[in-house]
C-alpha cells in the first residue's frame, strides 16, 4: 500500500523536521521515525492518524489496535494509550500524519448521527478503519499545502473539513457517536 502514498511520502519527508511535529498547517502535525520503538506512554488527543509508511500498535486497557497504511485511526476522544512503532528504517522511516480534530465540529457530527443501535456495541472512542481512495485524496490535498505556504491561510481550513470529515461518517461512526452525546 506504500506505493499508493509515494506522492504523500514525498512531501512528508520533504517538510518534516527533525525533533518536532508541527507543521505550518493547523492542526497537522508530521511523525518521521528511523527506527522500531518500545511501548511508549502518550495521550492520543482527539484525531485522525494517516500511516504512510511502516506500521504502529496502540493499546487501551485490554485492547490491542495494530494499523498501517492500508488503514487509518480515529480516536474521538482523548485516551491515555501504549504506542508502538512496529516497522522503520533509516531506509524506509516510518512516517505517519495526523489532524487534530476541532471538538466542536465533533460535537457537531455525533449529534447529526443516527442513533446507536444494539449491534453497535460498545466503543472505546478509538477504531481503526480501511483506508479510502477518497481519503487518501484529501490527505494529498492537505498535504499539498506544505508546498504552498500562502494558501495555506485560506486552503487548510477547507481542506481540513472536506478531507477529514468523512472519517467520521464510516466505520467509525460508533466511535464518533460516543464523543458528542
Amino acid at each position: 500500500m506504500t506505493e499508493v502514498f509515494e506522492q504523500h511520502l514525498e512531501i512528508a519527508l520533504r517538510h518534516a523536521k527533525p525533533d518536532t511535529l508541527l507543521t505550518p498547517i493547523p492542526r497537522v502535525e508530521l511523525l518521521v521515525g528511523d527506527r522500531p520503538t518500545g511501548e511508549t506512554r502518550c495521550l492520543y488527543r482527539s484525531m485522525v492518524c494517516f500511516i504512510l509508511q511502516g506500521s504502529k500498535r496502540a493499546a487501551f486497557n485490554d485492547s490491542i489496535l495494530s494499523y498501517d497504511s492500508s488503514q487509518y485511526l480515529i480516536s474521538a476522544l482523548d485516551l491515555p494509550l501504549m504506542g508502538q512503532v512496529l516497522d522503520a528504517g533509516q531506509h524506509r522511516p516510518y512516517v505517519a500524519v495526523s489532524l487534530t480534530l476541532d471538538p466542536a465540529l465533533l460535537a457537531e457530527l455525533a449529534a447529526a448521527m443516527p442513533p446507536k443501535r444494539e449491534s453497535d456495541g460498545e466503543q472505546i472512542g478509538l477504531s481503526i478503519n480501511p483506508m479510502t481512495v477518497e481519503l487518501r485524496d484529501a490527505l494529498l490535498r492537505l498535504l499539498s499545502l506544505l508546498d504552498k505556504p500562502a494558501d495555506i491561510a485560506v486552503l487548510a481550513p477547507q481542506d481540513a473539513v472536506e478531507g477529514w470529515t468523512p472519517p467520521c461518517h464510516g466505520p467509525a461512526t460508533t466511535a464518533v457517536r460516543s464523543t458528542g452525546k
